[in-house]
């Protein structure tokens, strides 16, 4: 965002508006920036809104724009294309999986606000260019990422894992570490699949972390291991959406009830606390043959321990498939299957 901020400094035109959606600590930071670059009057920090009021923010804007300097995939763009919009991201993680340059999006450089700006400038130019980024980003949504095909993947993969007087009702237990009201694709990607997988022959349990919030630190995830326990005798599968909070406590769960485990990798867990906690400047692949203090290894190895004994490891990206295929001792079980988005919402995509 702050890239972002700084490229809008530099357009030439002072015919804009850039709204930014969400919260966080560093909110205050980028108000700064924008006010520091005479950019204030121009760029509007919305703050948090419900995930469903999104389309109607894409449905007024003219271009989207994330300049990520890491991305698992990215369902913020898949949204902003099914809204019709041409999108600007950056080749990062999963970005390439979807976005292919000058046909359904454009790539910026990475950290680099001159470039940016010139990419906005040259879509806001150009009608015809943001005519067909937005119509080849609508039809590879359509095509790729809508709920049915992905589902179906998921489904596979469960039906490969329970046992055969099971197939026609497996009950998955999800565990994750943030869940609606919270904010945030996890929270998001739990919410569809509660939605989505039970019109499909699985029902879902959803046990999110903040059942057991309230305990203090040190016996949060021993709390939430009993309550995995608890829940692990009455499904089929246990689907983890992270590696060490919810990821370890619900594995040791399953294993001691006898049941499959599938663990969900959206991102380097690890890389992503070492940057916020422990002062980690690193990029994702840089981290990954790098050695850190005690701290760092010590959460590397309970991540790659988790992944390692899970019987399906599933990525939402190509790039992810390659970076997680090295934690395992059997790239065979890493599968790939792209976050899907809801269509039935409003994103005024053609039929």
């Amino acid at each position: 965002i702050d890239t972002l901020i700084r490229a809008c400094a530099q357009l030439l035109t002072t015919n804009y508006q850039l709204l930014i959606i969400g919260d966080g600590p560093d909110r205050l930071k980028l108000e700064k920036l924008a006010n520091d670059l005479g950019v204030s009057n121009k760029v509007k920090f919305i703050g948090h809104i419900d995930p469903a009021l999104i389309p109607e923010y894409l449905a007024k804007a003219d271009i989207f724009v994330r300049p990520s300097r890491s991305e698992g995939l990215g369902n913020s763009f898949l949204e902003a294309m099914a809204a019709g919009l041409p999108v600007i991201g950056t080749a990062v993680g999963g970005i390439p999986d979807f976005l292919v340059d000058n046909v359904n999006g454009l790539f910026s450089k990475v950290d680099d606000p001159k470039d940016l700006a010139e990419k906005i400038t040259r879509i806001a130019n150009n009608p015809e260019l943001s005519r067909r980024l937005s119509e080849n980003g609508q039809k590879l949504v359509k095509e790729k990422y809508s709920w049915n095909p992905i589902s179906y993947k998921m489904n596979k993969i469960f039906g490969l894992l329970t046992t055969y007087h099971s197939l026609l009702t497996k009950k998955l237990l999800l565990a994750t570490g943030i869940y609606p009201p919270e904010i945030g694709g996890p929270a998001t990607y739990a919410a569809l699949l509660e939605q989505e997988l039970p019109q499909r022959g699985v029902s879902v349990t959803v046990l999110p972390f903040r059942a057991v919030r309230n305990w203090p630190k040190g016996l949060r995830h021993f709390f939430y291991f009993i309550k995995s326990l608890w829940l692990c005798r009455r499904h089929d599968l246990v689907l983890a959406q992270d590696t060490i909070s919810v990821g370890l406590p619900s594995l040791l769960a399953a294993k001691l009830c006898r049941k499959k485990f599938i663990i969900r990798v959206p991102g380097d867990y690890v890389w992503e606390q070492s940057v916020q906690r422990f002062g980690v400047k690193d990029s994702i692949d840089d981290f990954q043959t790098k050695r850190y203090g005690w701290r760092v290894e010590f959460l590397r190895r309970v991540q790659k321990l988790v992944v390692d004994r899970a019987d399906i490891v599933i990525t939402p990206s190509e790039y992810f498939w390659q970076l997680v295929s090295k934690w395992v001792k059997n790239p065979g079980k890493v599968k790939v299957i792209y976050n899907g988005i809801d269509l039935t919402t409003n994103y005024s995509l053609p039929t």
